[in-house]
């Protein structure tokens, strides 16, 4: 039988954490953070310790306004981000998405048109349960 464990949101089995992805094990690999708002996209890549190495958004490659929600600008995020990677050594990475829309798959895609090499997804979107405060009482006149 395999022992379970969990990274996050993660679940691997223990076969899952030795296997080698190059010259690094699955938990030395590298994470590739994708945060997709409504307006905008923002990548960061961080080693298994959490350092952040680079980072890029679609406002940082150029993209204004309302452009900058387009698919075409998260791809183009994606293509960066992975040649950013490349220049620092780095071709294995594992992905934690955070957010919805179709921005983050359009990221992903960039990211392997670059020639990344994506080990594992993961959503990370944080999940609100209940309603959180109260509204105020309506003032009576």
């Amino acid at each position: 039988l395999f022992k379970l464990y969990s990274l996050g949101h993660e679940i691997l089995y223990e076969n899952g954490l030795r296997t080698m992805y190059g010259d690094r094990a699955y938990h030395e690999l590298p994470i590739v953070h994708i945060t997709t708002t409504r307006n905008n996209t923002t990548v960061s890549i961080t080693d298994c310790n959490g350092r952040s190495l680079c980072t890029t958004s679609c406002g940082c490659e150029g993209f204004k306004n309302a452009r900058k929600q387009t698919t075409v600008a998260a791809q183009t995020v994606g293509i960066s981000i992975g040649l950013k990677a490349q220049k620092l050594g780095i071709k294995d990475v594992r992905v934690k998405m955070r957010g919805v829309g179709a921005n983050r798959l359009s990221t992903v895609s960039g990211m392997t048109l670059s020639g990344l090499n994506i080990i594992s997804l993961t959503d990370d979107t944080p999940i609100h349960y209940g309603m959180g405060r109260r509204p105020k009482k309506v003032p009576r006149k």
